[in-house]
């Protein structure tokens, strides 16, 4: 291990907090808040949106937490989840309600920075879905400043990343401004005065997906469904491959040809994309695959279909909440404007040039929010090398405090061990 300032300790995590695991019949706590993996932001601590016991369907047993535990990822490690409470709940049975006989505000700090984060996902176990079990956690190192020292290392480190926080609010507002301004600049080049016709009337082909599920592979053909499509982008990244066979299969009367529009009408309704040059695809699920006629344009068509024009079309007949999507019956029906040749290429041209100017935006956005994530891990590396806020040399030795956390648990052990014991024969 690294060295430490002078008074500071290395302690192993079980000297310092304790997992305090109490599953519970989460039918006894319907209207509790449960907060699982999800409901927690990688790296900053920061509590996502949640819901109750109850609203989530919760069945199987959950941990009681209480306010001042830190509920702590067990799961992918390397995503550095954890949270700090002020409320009781009930908690995922894959993540450790903590308790810190250290500040608390402290440990979750640490708990989240790259060093231990490192420590964690090195002691993973299983590669299919890597956690840390308990015994791994409770030998990973904690540096133990003195505790007043842990006090001022909190309070910089928290109106350090309160800026930071501020600053990735304003981020979000402009990422959702920018993406406010494509939409608007994509319904503004489409003239509420051309004449519309019947989707189907104006596409030589419309075909949905196939039903069956496809068995994936290593290499092969991509095949492409609504997890890899987004509005004009095919994200090739997220594709995922079938066999040749499959592909023959699969596009024995629709095989995707450039210009094709995918379509998603599951999901996340209401996406479109151009299949690009120089890619063979397979259609997976979930999705539909159009064909331009004479009369339009292939990318008037997918600006369209990813236009503000189109979705209020959507909204009325989507069906489902959990996975809502659209009948193929109700897609053909959709209404798509049809202006001249000319007209379409000018509307692309200049939709294009907005998407284009709001694509360096959140080029520069990004760049920004990397920068920001940077100086919060820099930060919290100088926080725990002791190099952030000034020492005390009045300041107790952390060596005596951890004497005294031994202490103070072995006393508890043996209070718990009497009582255990019952009354002398």
């Amino acid at each position: 291990m690294r060295g430490l300032p002078s008074g500071w300790e290395w302690a192993p995590f079980e000297d310092v907090a304790a997992v305090d695991a109490n599953l519970v019949d989460p039918s006894d706590y319907p209207d509790y808040p449960h907060i699982a993996p999800n409901h927690i932001e990688s790296r900053t601590g920061r509590l996502l949106p949640y819901t109750t016991v109850k609203s989530d369907g919760v069945t199987s047993s959950k941990h009681l937490f209480v306010p001042g535990h830190i509920l702590y990822s067990k799961i992918r490690p390397y995503l550095a989840k954890a949270v700090r409470v002020e409320f009781s709940g009930l908690c995922s049975a894959d993540m450790y309600p903590v308790s810190s006989h250290l500040d608390a505000r402290f440990l979750h700090h640490w708990l989240l920075s790259s060093e231990f984060t490192a420590l964690a996902a090195g002691q993973q176990g299983r590669s299919v879905l890597p956690k840390i079990n308990r015994a791994a956690l409770d030998k990973l190192p904690v540096p133990v400043p003195p505790m007043h020292e842990q006090e001022r290392i909190v309070g910089a480190i928290e109106e350090h990343l309160s800026r930071f926080d501020a600053g990735a609010t304003a981020l979000s507002a402009g990422a959702a401004r920018v993406s406010g301004f494509t939409h608007s600049a994509i319904g503004a080049v489409l003239n509420p005065d051309w004449p519309t016709r019947p989707l189907f009337d104006v596409c030589s082909l419309i075909v949905d997906c196939p039903h069956s599920t496809a068995k994936f592979v290593e290499s092969g053909v991509a095949c492409v469904d609504t997890t890899n499509i987004e509005p004009f982008e095919l994200k090739r990244a997220r594709l995922r491959f079938v066999s040749e066979r499959t592909y023959v299969e699969r596009t024995k009367r629709h095989e995707p040809v450039e210009d094709d529009v995918v379509f998603g009408r599951e999901g996340t309704v209401g996406t479109a994309v151009r299949v690009p040059p120089g890619i063979r695809l397979c259609l997976g699920q979930r999705v539909m695959l159009f064909r331009a006629g004479p009369e339009l344009r292939a990318d008037f068509l997918e600006l369209v279909m990813n236009s503000n024009f189109m979705r209020r079309q959507y909204r009325p007949i989507i069906l489902g909440t959990t996975a809502p999507h659209l009948n193929v019956r109700d897609v053909k029906s959709l209404h798509v404007p049809v202006p001249s040749l000319g007209d379409q290429e000018l509307a692309v041209r200049v939709a294009e040039g907005a998407r284009q100017s709001a694509g360096r935006l959140r080029a520069n956005l990004e760049v920004v929010g990397r920068r920001a994530a940077g100086l919060r891990r820099m930060i919290l590396a100088a926080a725990f090398a002791g190099q952030l806020v000034p020492r005390d040399r009045k300041d107790e030795p952390a060596s005596v405090l951890l004497e005294r956390i031994r202490a103070e648990r072995a006393t508890a052990t043996r209070g718990r061990r009497t009582r255990h014991a019952g009354p002398a024969p």
